[in-house]
């Protein structure tokens, strides 16, 4: 990879790969690059191509990851087992009468990969923009 593609790599990184520093993110071209194409703009998609190239992206859309990349859902496992876990939570749940719930890693994957499938198929069947 030439030092102008990494360049771009690393401004890419800082928008498609927001659970990481720039740097550590490159380490793994591959995974900013899935990133891109997986949520980036067009624009961005484009600038992608033209600085890792077709052979590049190709490899790297043999070896993709599937599902919500194991960074963010430890990141989330994490986040949620705070709150899950804090006096107030637990208080407004004892008002409720409610289970405090808890969940492995593993669920909270399951879980992340569900509601983001859920609310794609809703997304798609309104019709629904970003910019409406």
């Amino acid at each position: 990879m030439t030092p102008a593609s990494r360049t771009v790599l690393r401004r890419l990184a800082a928008r498609y790969v927001w659970w990481k520093p720039p740097a550590q993110a490159l380490r793994n071209p591959e995974r900013i690059a899935a990133q891109v194409m997986n949520i980036g703009d067009y624009d961005d998609v484009q600038i992608l191509v033209k600085a890792a190239g077709k052979r590049f992206l190709r490899g790297v859309l043999h070896g993709a990851e599937i599902g919500t990349p194991m960074p963010v859902v430890e990141r989330l496992h994490a986040a949620i087992t705070a709150a899950i876990n804090s006096k107030a939570y637990k208080d407004r749940m004892a008002q409720a009468e409610g289970e405090i719930p808890s969940m492995t890693i593993a669920e909270t994957r399951k879980f992340v990969d569900d509601d983001t499938v859920m609310w794609g198929n809703l997304i798609r069947s309104l019709n629904l923009k970003l910019d409406q």
